[in-house]
């Protein structure tokens, strides 16, 4: 290995370094305000409220009613969707959107940790907050309403309200556990702090402490599932989740699923943000980016967790993905109807998003199927790259000469023999470069894997962002890890590669008698 060689992985190291030192510099989080929090609520009548935002720019959950709805009441405001409150939130923030359209509850937990956010005391919606089930399942529908209304008539509910959006408790009660109960699948999306969110790796919040109170009611224990709400409708309609949290009943949805007595009702708001946030000193922000992202409730576990999810998602499909390669390539090297079908099949599948196919495996061909999301990930990307990976193969192979297998046959090598230790060696080295940059393109793809409920790295990073606040820094930490996984990832490609050039292997690793040139 020469100098530069072995210099490359530590100007990797300084350079990310850099970008790190320059993120958290440029990142400065507000500090939260010592004065009441309903003070700083924005008085408006109704009136005053629809003239105020009946021109604006909005934003909201994509999927959700306050969205539909206010596309239809304000035509003249231009309304947003995103896949998570946070992410709208975020845009609000970015100066990309006039108000966030957002639930009481969250609103004044973000106004407790920041001054400059205030909302519009007229209120836009009121829908029943219910848990939201597939079509068939009244029996457990039934099951739920009862112990819905039971926690009600007791007044635990209520209880459970004030503590979370009043008393601005954050702690989650020590809830018993029906041991050895049948268990029930709740999904609910993790980005809705203080409704549903991720606390010390579980899920926590309003939502989740009611869901939990309910299930041990009616004799079951809960398994949570982490999953934008879009994400969250279709996995009830199509079975691979039993429950929903947050679902507020529509006709529409009535002709997919069914809803359980209401927990309680939702009051829906316009928040918008006020010039009252302080901004923060420069050591005190990179200590505050640092604790928030990383070291808060262990969040650097999270990270490398994702981190371990993007991976084996990646390398699994990868694998797969070469697999399926060669046998394209060795299909389309066959003629007649065996290149047919290679060719169609790369045109299907390279004609739709990877993110399509995605859902269309996990939701519709693997729906009744108890297999683990990174498993349908795997496979729908390891199908996704073959294609374009027999392209890569077949290149490889058309630039080895005919004479190289004709010469091995001459001297006794079987076709066999031939192929692998003659073309073989050369088409690989003539392909090495694309091989590895599509696996860098693999890796890079993943970042759609949150669809369906898998905490990949990307989806880390969005629950993080939607507890810290900040939207500068947990990307621009994001974009960094995959900067120096991808870069890693190249530079052991490259390493391995060595090992097929003649040219480059050490004098000991040459056979003896043979002549590089």
């Amino acid at each position: 290995m020469d100098k530069d060689e072995r210099k490359r992985p530590f100007r990797l190291a300084a350079l990310l370094t850099a970008a790190l030192a320059v993120a958290l510099c440029l990142s400065s989080p507000g500090p939260a305000a010592a004065e009441s929090v309903t003070d700083r609520v924005t008085q408006v009548t109704l009136e005053e409220q629809e003239e105020l935002i009946g021109s604006s720019t909005m934003g909201g959950n994509s999927g959700g009613l306050p969205v539909i709805y206010a596309q239809r009441d304000y035509p003249s405001a231009q309304v947003l969707e995103y896949q998570g409150i946070a992410d709208a939130v975020v845009a609000l923030d970015a100066g990309r959107i006039d108000y966030a359209l957002i639930p009481e509850t969250m609103a004044l937990f973000y106004m407790r940790k920041d001054a400059k956010y205030t909302y519009l005391s007229a209120g836009l919606y009121e829908f029943d907050n219910t848990i939201g089930l597939a079509k068939g399942n009244e029996a457990l529908r039934d099951e739920l309403s009862r112990a819905i209304q039971k926690l009600k008539d007791d007044g635990t509910i209520e209880a459970v309200e004030r503590k979370w959006s009043i008393d601005g408790d954050y702690s989650m009660d020590d809830i018993p556990v029906n041991e050895g109960a049948p268990v029930l699948r709740i999904a609910g999306s993790a980005t809705d702090e203080p409704n549903i969110f991720i606390k010390d790796g579980q899920m926590a919040g309003l939502d989740v402490e009611i869901a939990m109170r309910v299930a041990y009611e009616a004799g079951y224990r809960v398994e949570f599932e982490e999953m934008t709400f879009a994400a969250e409708l279709s996995a009830i309609a199509s079975g691979k989740v039993d429950a929903g949290l947050h679902c507020a009943p529509t006709e529409e949805r009535k002709k997919q699923m069914c809803f359980t007595e209401p927990v309680n009702q939702i009051r829906w708001v316009a928040m918008t943000t006020t010039d009252e946030a302080a901004s923060a000193g420069l050591l005190d922000s990179l200590k505050d980016n640092i604790q928030s992202t990383f070291v808060t409730e262990n969040r650097w576990q999270m990270v490398l967790s994702g981190l371990g999810v993007t991976m084996a998602v990646a390398l699994a499909a990868f694998v797969l993905a070469t697999a399926g390669g060669a046998l394209l390539c060795w299909m389309g090297a066959q003629g007649g109807p065996l290149r047919a079908v290679a060719a169609a099949y790369a045109k299907i599948v390279g004609g739709v998003p990877v993110l399509v196919w995605l859902m269309v495996l996990y939701y519709i061909v693997f729906a009744g199927v108890d297999i683990p999301a990174v498993a349908v990930a795997a496979l729908c990307f390891g199908l996704q790259v073959s294609a374009p990976l027999s392209g890569v193969f077949a290149t490889g192979l058309a630039s080895v000469d005919k004479g190289q297998s004709e010469a091995a046959l001459a001297m006794g090598f079987s076709r066999g023999e031939a192929f692998r230790r003659v073309v073989l060696p050369q088409a690989a080295r003539s392909v090495r470069g694309l091989y590895a940059g599509q696996l860098t393109s693999l890796i890079k793809a993943t970042s759609v894997v949150g669809y369906v409920a898998i905490a990949d790295l990307t989806k880390v990073s969005d629950i993080i962002r939607s507890r810290t606040f900040q939207a500068f820094f947990p990307l621009v930490s994001t974009a960094l890890i995959y900067f120096a996984v991808i870069a890693l990832c190249g530079w052991a490609l490259g390493r391995a590669g060595r090992l097929l050039d003649p040219k480059l292997r050490r004098p000991d690793r040459i056979l003896k008698g043979v002549t590089t040139r």
